[in-house]
């Protein structure tokens, strides 16, 4: 175990084994020693350009790649917090998270410039410095300080930034750089690869592990749904790889196991709940990986327990999401703050070294959440706003929420949020979003409001996308006389989700190709209102949803049209002119 800081740790690695690959991509390899003396140059850049205000945090608007590597390393050279700022995020939201964090400069690269030139805020484009010093730097974070604040959606109607210790992050990795990875320095096969945002904790976990055992890292040339392909022609073999349960399913269309049973030694499945039947395909072809449910709120870094097995082995029905890691404790309590005993179910509450210090500039917020720990006087505590019980032989299982908080392929949402930014749109008198949840275990958001007159539907979207990212827009938007309420005064959902829009696309003005085209898309996107040119994404269309959508046209039309022509913003009529083409040309 180690209990340096993060980039302490690296710095030592990069001495150790300099000649270690670090970062994989197609057009290159680069050493630990280079990794190390490129994030040392652009912190010297930074530091010695006016650039650095002390505790102040830097932002990063980088995809990822090798640059926004160095770039999280470079900032924790400075000894100040990184934010993450996912390149998809509307205007609306970046500028709101710019404001809140008071961060001092963004990293970014030219070709993100577009989105974010107009903030008054210093941005370092990366690809336009000269660098020059390449020593460590004597500025480096301690385990005391903020490693990186990471935004997650709020319930006030904007987002809340997380401030997380380095403590808690040095605490994480060590469990998984323990349990996760073979040996230190065996670097014949890669660890992991890096494909998720660096504003999804669940980076943390692909990103550092491999960095602290002197491991190298695979990053996909290709983006979005086409990183798996790119992943599985490189016919790696690695340690791990972490996913949640809906990208599961994404490659459950997308490869065939039975040839890549070697893959991976260990599979960690985090984000949201995990279910048998997520894994029934797996166990039906006998790929015998390990498989680890990981459970945490980004509150308590990435994850604070886990349960292991594999499919030969008995599962549960209800998969547990298993025990504390290291220095952690978890409490089940009742509203009262009393412990339960196993067997009960109540609220989950998290202690340990991985709380953090507590919502940015929320100081309400913050003490109602992280709260001194009654059990250990001393010590903090986080209530989750999950609902557990402990089973008898100390495994935890995981009951749902308290609140409306959920979580849609991975990323935490909370539902006030949407229903807040619905309010402000003019002419909206009342708004309710509700979530639905297929056979398939896949889920959708569902918006319900009220008008003095009719709205159009497309402007609504439009609106809420300034505001939300892609993934807080709800699928299916429905105006209503008035909002149903039960004979005990709460919302009448069930009678919201019987509704449906009218349906306003007439077959005659379709060719034969769309008219065969609108029933898939009905199916798949559970929903009758389809217009030929809405695009996908703002129909309720998301990763999942394109996979099986194009799966299945491919299939049916004998085509090959790629993930990408249809998501995010790809329409009916595209679609159908597309497939007309391969046909023409005899595809």
């Amino acid at each position: 175990m180690f209990k340096i800081s993060v980039i302490k740790r690296f710095e030592y690695i990069a001495k150790k084994y300099p000649n270690n690959i670090a970062i994989i991509t197609k057009e290159k390899k680069i050493t630990y020693s280079v990794l190390n003396k490129d994030a040392n140059k652009l912190a010297h850049y930074i530091k010695n350009n006016n650039i650095l205000t002390k505790n102040k945090a830097i932002g990063i608007f980088i995809e990822p790649s090798i640059d926004m590597v160095i770039s999280v390393l470079a900032i924790q050279k400075l000894g100040v917090p990184y934010v993450p700022i996912d390149v998809s995020y509307p205007y609306k939201r970046i500028k709101y998270m710019i404001k809140d964090s008071k961060i001092s400069c963004i990293l970014s690269l030219k070709k993100n410039i577009e989105k974010i030139e107009s903030f008054d805020i210093n941005i370092l484009l990366l690809d336009k410095i000269n660098y020059y010093n390449f020593k460590d730097t004597n500025l480096s974070s301690k385990n005391s300080d903020i490693m990186y604040i990471l935004y997650t959606s709020g319930s006030t109607g904007v987002p809340k930034g997380v401030e997380v210790y380095q403590k808690g992050v040095t605490n994480y990795l060590n469990y998984s750089c323990d349990n996760y990875l073979n040996k230190i320095s065996d670097n014949k096969n890669p660890a992991s690869f890096i494909y998720l945002p660096l504003a999804f904790d669940a980076s943390v976990t692909s990103l550092y592990s491999p960095l602290m055992m002197g491991r190298s890292i695979v990053i996909p040339s290709k983006k979005g749904l086409e990183i798996f392909d790119d992943i599985l022609v490189q016919k790696n073999k690695f340690d791990f790889v972490k996913i949640t349960p809906a990208h599961l399913l994404i490659l459950k269309e997308r490869m065939d196991f039975r040839h890549f049973k070697n893959w991976t030694k260990s599979l960690i499945i985090g984000g949201e709940a995990l279910t048998l039947q997520h894994l029934a395909f797996l166990k039906k072809i006998n790929i015998n990986w390990t498989i680890i449910n990981e459970y945490g709120p980004t509150e308590t870094v990435v994850g604070s327990s886990t349960f292991s097995f594999t499919l030969n082995s008995h599962v549960p029905d209800k998969i547990p999401i298993g025990k504390a890691i290291y220095n952690t404790i978890i409490y089940i309590i009742d509203k009262g703050g009393n412990l339960l005993p196993n067997g009960e179910v109540g609220e989950i509450v998290i202690g340990g070294d991985g709380v953090a210090k507590g919502y940015l500039n929320k100081k309400e917020l913050t003490e109602e959440k992280f709260l001194e720990n009654f059990i250990l006087p001393g010590n903090r505590v986080y209530k989750t706003g999950d609902l557990g019980t402990y089973q008898e032989d100390g495994n935890l299982i995981y009951n749902g929420r308290i609140d409306e908080q959920v979580k849609i392929r991975g990323y935490r949402i909370e539902i006030s949020e949407i229903e807040a930014n619905l309010k402000k749109i003019p002419g909206i008198l009342e708004a309710v979003v509700i979530i639905k949840e297929n056979k398939l275990n896949m889920k959708s958001l569902e918006a319900f409001f009220t008008s003095e007159k009719d709205l159009d539907i497309s402007i609504i979207k439009k609106k809420l996308s300034k505001s939300l990212p892609i993934y807080m827009l709800p699928s299916k938007f429905l105006r209503v006389e008035k909002i149903p309420i039960t004979s005990n005064g709460k919302i009448d959902k069930k009678s919201l989700l019987k509704l449906d829009a009218p349906f306003n696309v007439s077959n005659k003005t379709l060719n034969k190709i769309e008219q065969q085209l609108l029933p898939i898309w009905k199916e798949i996107l559970k929903t009758k209102n389809i217009n030929i040119d809405d695009k996908f994404s703002t129909l309720g269309g998301h990763s999942l949803l394109a996979v099986m959508l194009i799966s299945e046209v491919n299939k049916i039309f004998s085509v090959n049209i790629p993930i990408l022509t249809l998501y995010p913003n790809g329409t009916l009529r595209e679609i159908a002119k597309e497939i007309q083409i391969q046909k023409q040309r005899g595809v």
